[in-house]
């Protein structure tokens, strides 16, 4: 819990679940009273307004995110500016126009071309942090409406990894950093319509895991959060289950039995989860 800076009153912990696509970030959040989820209207001129693009652009030495950098990047060459970020910063190939290697050594050089004067993987790394603290301040800012009957509200971000990526200490480590990174953005940024100054990004690639010791965004298996979201669902039925979700990168297959055990109580038995690395990209290319 927290206290608001504000009134100084302890603040009511919301939870947040976000989708950090290959393609595009969404959000959603349970009521504190109803006890259901919503997904997060951002409002930023998307249509549909429940996503933000997962692209980042540079201009004028600041780092642009979402729809701004969009509209930066909305004339220009395909191979300009940064896409993809949550595959680029994994070890793993997924579905892209180009192959892994050259797409990285795009991004590297895009941010070198740009003026950025630290490791071009650090680099990366922030740039990824910067278009999830611009979510997760979007976030902040949509969920104000519900504080005239719930008070202050105090988000804490849970931020879905495929499973394959969660059960890889080293890229859930990653993560972790990335995700943590950009809670410490977020609550330094004015605006989230605001650039990032590129010497401010150098600065954030240099933070080491204890000053980030009081950010709590965590990942969280997505296949777990489905078989959640589909257990709670007064849709659900009993019996063998198997949830495909095509993404524009990966698609994600998880396998499950839902046994109704009474009227109040039920039980889940998890078989296996995987995560491809193809997605719709391939498909539509």
């Amino acid at each position: 819990m927290r206290y608001s800076p504000g009134s100084g009153k302890l603040m009511k912990d919301i939870r947040i679940g976000l989708d950090f696509g290959t393609a595009f970030i969404k959000a959603a959040f349970r009521d504190p009273n109803l006890g259901k989820c919503f997904p997060v209207r951002f409002d930023v001129g998307s249509t549909p307004d429940y996503y933000v693009p997962s692209v980042v652009a540079i201009q004028n030495g600041k780092m642009f995110f979402g729809q701004g950098a969009e509209r930066i990047l909305e004339d220009r060459p395909q191979t300009e500016g940064l896409r993809n970020l949550k595959v680029l910063i994994t070890d793993k190939t997924a579905s892209r126009p180009v192959p892994l290697g050259v797409a990285l050594k795009r991004a590297e050089k895009y941010l070198i071309e740009n003026g950025l004067r630290c490791d071009p993987g650090l680099g990366l790394e922030v740039a990824s942090a910067g278009l999830v603290a611009h979510a997760m301040m979007l976030v902040r800012r949509a969920i104000r409406t519900f504080e005239s009957s719930y008070g202050d509200l105090n988000p804490l971000f849970q931020i879905c990894l495929p499973l394959d990526d969660f059960k890889n200490e080293d890229l859930k480590r990653k993560f972790q950093r990335v995700f943590r990174l950009a809670e410490a953005i977020s609550r330094d940024w004015t605006s989230p319509e605001d650039g990032l100054d590129i010497r401010e990004v150098e600065r954030y690639a240099q933070l080491r895991s204890e000053d980030l010791a009081d950010c709590h965004a965590s990942p969280v298996p997505e296949s777990i959060a489905e078989l959640k979201s589909y257990v709670d669902s007064p849709a659900r039925e009993g019996g063998l289950h198997a949830i495909i979700d095509i993404g524009a990168g990966t698609t994600d297959v998880s396998i499950f039995v839902l046994r109704n055990k009474g009227q109040t109580e039920e039980a889940v038995w998890f078989y296996t989860s995987r995560c491809i690395p193809r997605g719709m990209m391939e498909i539509e290319e």
